[in-house]
């Protein structure tokens, strides 16, 4: 019996590394501005609107996860001085923030697993 597959076949657009560069810059722009609209409506803190807008523009120019991984590490360890210092408000915030660049890692990981497996760089773990 013949098995029916159902793909769809789109098609893709070649831009020049110009025109892919312009596309970026303006997609980046509107991330700082979403995120900046988005910290007024949900009241996020300054600190909180930065991580937000450097996931969409790590995810947008491809940057490296071990950024972001550094930054929570900071954080991380932040928190203990802080303990010691009995400013434990700040620790908690601080724990947060290396809470929301831990996520950004693993969520660039995953991207970058996803790209990897659709060049054929990643086997299949089948």
């Amino acid at each position: 019996m013949r098995e029916i597959s159902f793909e769809f076949k789109i098609p893709q657009i070649k831009f020049s590394h110009r025109r892919k560069f312009q596309i970026k810059l303006a997609l980046s722009s509107l991330i700082v501005l979403g995120a900046f609209l988005l910290q007024q409506k949900f009241d996020y803190t300054f600190v909180g609107t930065l991580i937000l807008i450097y996931l969409g523009i790590s995810m947008l120019w491809g940057l490296s996860s071990r950024i972001a991984a550094a930054g929570a590490l900071l954080f991380l360890a932040g928190c203990p001085v802080l303990l010691i210092l009995k400013n434990d408000a700040l620790a908690e915030i601080f724990a947060v923030y290396a809470y929301y660049l831990l996520v950004v890692t693993v969520l660039q990981e995953i991207v970058l697993l996803i790209k990897d497996r659709k060049k054929g760089g990643v086997d299949n773990f089948s």
